[in-house]
């Protein structure tokens, strides 16, 4: 059974996760939903440099093909951009019930300082800022991520 860590356990995560920002070492974010497919990128931080790997389920209908490439941009402009989102006040899920078929996300955060896993996720619903970091894991405007 989980407990509620309380609002001093919370504010103590919360702190924890900025503090460990600077020793992310990947980020996993899968989006999509049950009869379209999903897209699952992956971006691993190598020196100040990030890569990027993209992969799809079977059900991908569009025809993309799974890449890796070099992220543009450095580590220290995308952790800032990253750092802004306040990740680690998102609740872990984010679940509407009430809305069948619909779209489906999870995000894990690796760290190479001993933090453990942050792990968040949702079916139809999102935080209020969700947005903001689906665009910057987007590589560019043209970019196949709907």
């Amino acid at each position: 059974m989980m407990t509620n860590p309380g609002p001093n356990g919370r504010k103590k995560g919360i702190q924890s996760f900025e503090e460990s920002i600077p020793f992310i070492k990947e980020i996993k974010f899968t989006y999509g939903e049950w009869f379209v497919g999903y897209e699952t990128r992956k971006i691993t931080f190598k020196g100040e440099d990030l890569f990027l790997d993209v992969d799809y389920s079977c059900f991908n209908q569009n025809g993309a093909k799974p890449f890796t490439q070099k992220f543009p941009g450095k580590k220290k402009v995308f952790l800032e951009a990253l750092t802004s989102l306040h990740i680690g006040e998102w609740e872990e899920r984010y679940d509407n019930w009430n809305v069948l078929d619909g779209y489906s996300w999870s995000l894990e955060i690796c760290f190479s300082n001993g933090h453990k896993a942050v792990e968040k996720g949702g079916s139809n619903d999102h935080p209020l800022n969700f947005d903001d970091f689906y665009q910057l894991v987007k590589l560019e405007d043209k970019d196949s991520m709907k």
